[in-house]
């Protein structure tokens, strides 16, 4: 590299007899310190980035993990526990369900046989434990009976058992639970049956119990309406949201004690009117 003086010399030089070419040496200068000052800004921008301010996953982040700013505002309560109901506590059962007895036949220390006569206390420990999920098979046998005018008679079947092999309201009504009220898709459903019972349920199924369940649910509809209806303040409103790319409206009419809520396709409809 040449020395700044013989540099300077060069270019007084090169401006005396070239002052052209010294204007293209300092625009070319000129074009490369702006590429450069881009790349750099470029890379720069690069570094910065990490998990909380692009899409870069949170294990790319170096060293350091940024500190995400909270969106929460700030509250007037204090951080740790907050006073109000305690969580509650397990207690040992007086009606156990199961009684195992750990008992010794010889002892450990001397080796000498032991019997009830030798006991002096018991130590009792109990274990809350989710019995093992199967369900319980019903089979109603319905005889017949000839007589003697050669005819065959039966009892009735009881109510709601028509099939040879059906499900039980208990066991529909779980279906139901989880669908509607837990939000669990239906495949997740039938999955969570082949895990706990062994049954492989399909979707008509758990959609036929959630009818079955509307069915029996229509006399409640209507007492509800009618108390809504007659109570001196109706409270309404609605939300809308789209079900297959359908608009539709989720209506609300409640009173102090009583909530009606209903969809429909139209906003001039209320849940008293569907």
């Amino acid at each position: 590299m040449q020395d700044e003086t013989s540099v300077r010399a060069d270019l007084h030089e090169q401006i005396n007899n070239d002052p052209e070419g010294v204007i293209d040496i300092i625009v070319s200068l000129i074009k490369k310190v702006e590429q450069l000052t881009d790349c750099v800004s470029h890379l720069e921008g690069r570094l910065a980035k990490n998990s909380s301010n692009s899409s870069k996953p949170p294990s790319s982040d170096q060293k350091k993990k940024p500190n995400p700013k909270s969106r929460r505002k700030k509250g007037a309560k204090i951080n740790g526990g907050q006073k109000g109901p305690k969580g509650g506590t397990l207690n040992q059962s007086e009606t156990p369900d199961y009684v195992h007895d750990i008992t010794l036949e010889s002892c450990p220390l001397t080796g000498e046989k032991l019997d009830k006569s030798n006991i002096v206390n018991v130590i009792k420990r109990q274990v809350f434990e989710l019995p093992k999920q199967v369900l319980d098979i019903h089979e109603y046998r319905i005889y017949q009976y000839l007589n003697s005018n050669g005819d065959i008679v039966s009892s009735e079947s009881p109510e709601g058992v028509n099939s040879p092999v059906q499900y039980g309201k208990n066991f529909k009504h779980w279906l139901v639970y989880m669908n509607d009220y837990q939000l669990i898709p239906l495949n997740r459903i039938q999955t969570m049956s082949m895990d706990f019972f062994g049954l492989k349920v399909s979707e008509q199924i758990i959609l036929n119990a959630r009818h079955e369940c509307y069915d029996d649910l229509s006399n409640f509809e209507s007492e509800l309406k009618n108390a809504v209806i007659k109570t001196s303040i109706v409270h309404a409103d609605e939300t809308g949201f789209r079900i297959n790319g359908i608009n539709n409206w989720l209506h609300v009419a409640c009173s102090a004690w009583e909530s009606l809520i209903a969809i429909g396709s139209s906003n001039m409809l209320s849940p008293l009117e569907l």
